[in-house]
């Protein structure tokens, strides 16, 4: 494994993972209960120990799962787990219903290249979705959270944390792999009624307050499969590999 794999690792080791459905996520778990029922086959990207499965399986989604991480708690997913690395996916293209990732591609700096995996492996019509943190107002406060719980010593703050990303920079990332875009917006506002927060959403711009985005798409056909071959060819392409 590469320096930044070996990063990553390090500072997500230790980490406990709640059980629970994380708030920015009750904004996007509607339409993947929808799409997970429709899907034949599934790659969670980032499975960590299973969380998100564990909800889904729990709203009546009973599609088989696979699930990639980095680190030896996907052993403890309850699905058939890889450990790889999700910029070099050990599948081969069109094998996936949906493709999706929670917090996973802002860690490196290579985060187009991954998305092109997630819409390589994907099923021309099948649907990816990707969550991460957003650039806005939220991300000063995750700067002093860092430094505050002295997280620098587990890495810096793109692996701790995570780059925090711009909605422009996704939907680009997404067009550039071939995936039409869906929607593509920012999410995890909490509502609050207190004087600040409303004082706060009255003055600055709703696209400063979401501190995560989430980008929708499906793969559309020749287009995507166009823009791929070109750009990201694979050594699991050939079919005796897997």
């Amino acid at each position: 494994m590469s320096d930044r794999i070996d990063r990553i690792r390090k500072a997500w080791g230790q980490r406990n993972f709640s059980e629970e459905l994380a708030f920015q996520e009750e904004v996007i778990i509607d339409r993947l209960v929808q799409e997970a029922k429709r899907s034949r086959r599934i790659l969670e990207i980032g499975v960590g120990n299973g969380r998100m499965i564990s909800i889904l399986r729990s709203r009546g989604v009973k599609t088989d799962f696979i699930g990639i991480d980095i680190n030896n708690y996907i052993r403890n997913a309850g699905v058939q787990g890889v450990i790889a690395d999700c910029i070099y996916l050990p599948f081969q293209s069109e094998s996936f219903d949906l493709v999706y990732s929670l917090g996973v591609v802002e860690h490196f700096p290579e985060t187009a290249a991954a998305i092109r995996e997630h819409a390589r492996v994907l099923k021309s019509g099948g649907t990816v979705l990707v969550m991460t943190p957003h650039l806005g107002l939220a991300t000063v406060i995750k700067w002093f959270q860092y430094l505050y719980h002295s997280q620098y010593r587990l890495g810096s703050f793109q692996a701790v944390r995570g780059r925090n990303l711009t909605i422009g920079f996704m939907r680009r990332c997404f067009e550039a792999a071939g995936i039409e875009i869906i929607a593509c917006r920012g999410a995890g506002v909490r509502q609050n009624t207190s004087r600040v927060k409303r004082l706060v959403k009255a003055v600055l711009p709703n696209r400063w307050l979401h501190p995560h985005l989430y980008c929708l798409g499906y793969k559309c056909g020749l287009v995507g499969e166009s823009a791929i071959s070109t750009e990201n060819s694979s050594p699991y392409d050939n079919p005796n590999d897997v």
